[in-house]
């Protein structure tokens, strides 16, 4: 599939742009669609690319910092473990303890189902295919192992 590379973004319009969006309330759940007719600026496809993978080799740094055998993890740990922290951020062992004592022990199966996320939010209103992504989620992480 060919990606649109018209209207690419230039420095002016992306600081312009970027002054804008700091103008928005903090703390909403902003989603992709979120900008459309605000903004027709489109970033390049290899740049989005970049600060993807930029992002994705800082968080694997910071798990191999608060779990100490990330590197002993197969890479369906490892993956499963990262797509959690991808979508929902820090996984600190205060709010997620069975998981570090799971990864600690070496136990798989605990390890895997303590990655389950919430299917609710704060108001109880189901989160549109979270069952499915933790389903997903829980599948290729249990194909996992941890190694000595």
């Amino acid at each position: 599939m060919e990606r649109d590379r018209t209207n690419l973004a230039d420095r002016d319009r992306v600081f312009q742009t970027h002054r804008y969006v700091q103008t928005l309330p903090y703390g909403q759940n902003y989603g992709a669609g979120t900008f459309e007719d605000k903004s027709d600026l489109r970033l390049p496809p290899d740049y989005c690319l970049d600060l993807l993978e930029r992002d994705l080799a800082e968080r694997r740094r910071n798990l191999q910092k608060t779990f100490p055998n990330y590197d002993k993890m197969s890479p369906y740990l490892q993956n499963s473990l990262l797509e959690v922290n991808f979508n929902i951020g820090n996984i600190s062992p205060e709010k997620w303890p069975g998981l570090y004592k799971a990864a600690q022990e070496k136990d798989v199966e605990s390890f895997c189902k303590n990655l389950h996320r919430k299917t609710t939010d704060s108001k109880g209103k189901p989160i549109a295919n979270m069952p499915k992504r933790n389903a997903w989620n829980l599948e290729n992480c249990l194909k996992g192992r941890f190694s000595d």
